[in-house]
């Protein structure tokens, strides 16, 4: 079986200035984009030979700054506490990056107003194939 990709135009209003600024409204990255930066963290915060950001700073992130019973996050995402760090987007898109198994998993879509139901069974296989 054969799949092709087809990538559309994209919309002129991507190029304009924002008259808002907030977090990640309006934000537009590819899984490529996504990969690239799971792989920067997941080495440490290094890619193709380039530091982008300090180790401590990648060590902070993975580190549970709320010490509240049950509540666990990290700097700009979730964390486990066993080297798992993941992040979820407005409209669905998600990723998870696992530092003692070395993988991370892109879930690229975009939904309004409801959860993919596909995302926990992604991840529930991607663990069943590491062995988790």
């Amino acid at each position: 079986m054969q799949f092709t990709l087809n990538t559309p135009t994209l919309s002129p209003i991507l190029a304009e200035k924002p008259t808002t600024f907030m977090g990640g409204h309006a934000l537009n990255g590819t899984a490529e984009d996504y990969a690239r930066f799971c792989q920067m963290i997941l080495n440490g915060g290094e890619l193709d030979g380039v530091r982008v950001l300090k180790k401590e700073t990648v060590d902070l992130m993975f580190e549970n700054h709320l010490k509240t019973p049950g509540k666990i996050c990290g700097l700009g995402g979730a964390v486990d506490g066993k080297g798992g760090y993941s992040w979820g987007g407005a409209h669905g898109t998600q990723f998870w990056i696992d530092r003692k198994n070395k993988m991370y998993a892109v879930f690229m879509v975009q939904t309004q107003g409801y959860r993919s139901p596909a995302y926990p069974d992604l991840r529930r296989m991607v663990n069943e194939a590491v062995g988790k």
